[in-house]
């Protein structure tokens, strides 16, 4: 296209769990033609999976919105508890925290300039989330970073 605004929107689907990976791409178009069918075999093919990486899906979705051309706006979308469980070896998954904190792994210079959205983190999730990025969110100027405890529906 001969304008960046011109282009579709390119839609990615992170994976969330013990092997973060590109579950579903597309633009806006294919993704208003996903059947309930379809979206349910997206994720529950990876219901075996024993472990949540949240820096490995933060940093693949980040290495997906920082691609070229420069997209002209960015927003992540995350529906998650937020309760980071890396995967060890032997079909095991680091133990559990509650609170879980941000992991020091992500590379939040990546998501700069990105409109962060978090959806379904519990309230104990949130307020540890909210103190840790604080401080880490002034630095790399993300544009928004929201946290909920629930998704709110339409009528």
């Amino acid at each position: 296209k001969e304008r960046r605004y011109d282009a579709l929107d390119e839609i990615y689907i992170v994976s969330l769990d013990a092997r973060p990976e590109v579950s579903w791409a597309g633009n806006r178009r294919q993704l208003d033609q996903l059947t309930e069918k379809r979206i349910a075999e997206l994720f529950w093919k990876r219901e075996d999976l024993y472990a949540t990486d949240i820096a490995g899906a933060f940093n693949l979705a980040a290495h997906k919105l920082n691609r070229e051309p420069m997209p002209t706006d960015k927003w992540l979308f995350v529906f998650s508890d937020l309760i980071d469980e890396p995967p060890l070896p032997g079909n095991k998954s680091q133990p559990l925290e509650n609170p879980s904190l941000p992991s020091p792994q992500i590379r939040w210079d990546r998501l700069a300039d990105t409109s962060i959205s978090v959806f379904w983190a519990p309230d104990q999730q949130i307020m540890a989330w909210e103190n840790t990025l604080r401080r880490i969110l002034l630095q790399v100027q993300v544009r928004d970073f929201l946290l909920s405890s629930t998704m709110r529906q339409r009528h």
